[in-house]
């Protein structure tokens, strides 16, 4: 059977109403919403269905906005549940995970889970195993099963996105953490931190497959951030993406990148299903502004998919309603809903997770090979 006819059965995509004639001509910071129905929809939050404030007891399409959520508060380290087992059927996790520094958590392996690092903003110093690295913005680590790892918040404001599959991890962080909200708006306490629950996090860390060895080696010798093993590679050369399920790393930009030309759009894959043991894919989505002539697809995939925006304004369109997202803001789309997406900034980065197949194996499969970050400057 062809490769496209098998990847039929995991994503339907059926072309869009056009409906765009009378606005052919306009620019797309000024669309003639009368007239082109992907434009419809536009409501406030208060009227929007899919925006909520608190994580959904069963599973459904939802768009967080940042800093909402579950929240709970882990000694100085804020924990937003963005996906939970609850919401997506037991497939993925999503955590934001904010602080400034403070105590490196301790060093564990899981039999079950496999977890993820993605740097958002600020630094962070990972482990897995013997290898170590200092992640910036953009950049991604990933520990399977049975990796020993940790980490350490470095910067003073640090966010680092954690998806996890499968489910499940996120009910140790609201067994262990405490409820926590700011009248301000902040992501985190700086100046009031509370202690860490060592007593309740030890305790408890065995029944969630947390697996604690703070005898394990880390290895704290790191030169330009990272140890010895990236020497040659880290911020320097191409990462590679291999087959088989170990630790890796991969710096922001230096992976493998692919380009869906009639889109402009890039995928970085950053764990494909072989690297994940069949659990999920993660990747970065970069887009260009729609244009009038685009065709925008519906779109159904038969896994789960939840999008966290890094930079620009991503829309989507769900259940007749468009929502625009910003930068931190989260939808999760569930398995068999219909979609569609778009870009509406000239330069849009997401950062994609699927408990299976979705968004980016479709892109993938239209894509090409693509050496640069950013889309061609005429297309």
């Amino acid at each position: 059977m062809k490769l496209q006819n098998l990847f039929a059965l995991s994503a339907l995509s059926l072309w869009g109403a056009d409906g765009r004639t009378a606005c052919s001509q306009k620019v797309l910071s000024s669309p003639c919403r009368e007239s082109d129905p992907l434009y419809a929809g536009a409501i406030p939050d208060s009227e929007n269905p899919l925006v909520v404030t608190e994580m959904p007891d069963h599973v459904r399409p939802y768009v967080l906005r940042h800093l909402t959520g579950t929240t709970v508060a882990v000694g100085a380290t804020i924990f937003r549940l963005l996906v939970t087992g609850a919401s997506s059927d037991s497939k993925l996790s999503l955590l934001s995970i904010y602080g400034s520094g403070g105590p490196r958590i301790a060093t564990h392996y899981h039999t079950r889970f496999f977890e993820t690092f993605f740097c958002v903003k600020g630094r962070v110093r990972a482990w897995e195993n013997n290898a170590g690295r200092e992640l910036i913005a953009g950049d991604f680590g990933a520990a399977p099963p049975t990796t020993f790892h940790s980490f350490q918040l470095l910067e003073p404001d640090t966010h680092l996105a954690a998806f996890i599959a499968p489910a499940g991890l996120d009910r140790f962080f609201m067994t262990v953490g405490e409820s926590w909200n700011s009248t301000s708006g902040s992501s985190f306490s700086p100046d009031a931190p509370r202690p860490f629950p060592d007593d309740k996090f030890n305790g408890e860390a065995s029944r969630f497959d947390v697996n604690i060895d703070e005898g394990y080696f880390l290895n704290y010798d790191l030169t330009n951030a990272t140890t010895e093993d990236g020497q040659t590679s880290w911020h320097q050369s191409s990462n590679a993406l291999l087959g088989k399920p170990r630790s890796y790393y991969i710096a922001n930009n230096w992976g493998p990148k692919y380009l869906e030309r009639s889109l402009g759009q890039i995928v970085q894959p950053l764990a494909t299903r072989a690297k994940s043991d069949g659990n999920m894919t993660l990747a970065t989505i970069t887009l260009r502004q729609r244009l009038p002539h685009d065709d925008v697809k519906l779109l159904k995939f038969l896994d789960s998919q939840a999008f966290q925006v890094l930079e620009g304004l991503f829309t989507v369109s769900l259940n007749g309603t468009n929502t625009t997202l910003a930068g931190g803001d989260v939808v999760f789309i569930p398995a068999k809903t219909e979609f569609r997406y778009w870009s509406s900034a000239k330069f849009t980065k997401v950062y994609l997770g699927t408990a299976g197949r979705g968004l980016d194996s479709w892109l993938l499969e239209r894509a090409e090979k693509w050496d640069h970050a950013v889309f061609p400057a005429e297309m």
